[in-house]
């Protein structure tokens, strides 16, 4: 069962100083092949951190779902 969808702003768990991160795919680790490959238990994020873009491959589990970027207005 998939926790996340496309677009959808993260965390790792227990940790507020990781950046936040958008889901762009739910997919298996192209590093990884096991059990959870094609389940969708892999998710595939991105982030930017001092205008890099990095992408990261983590469990669902072990993230986070967070409110930013999901609101109608800004602050």
């Amino acid at each position: 069962m998939r926790k996340f969808r496309p677009g959808d702003w993260v965390r790792l768990k227990g940790k507020n100083e990781t950046p936040f991160m958008q889901v762009t795919r739910c997919a298996a680790s192209p590093k990884k092949e096991n059990e959870d490959h094609g389940s969708g238990k892999i998710v595939e994020c991105v982030y930017y951190k001092n205008g890099q873009r990095t992408v990261a491959y983590y469990h669902q589990n072990r993230l986070i779902r967070s409110l930013r970027g999901n609101s109608k207005f800004k602050a």
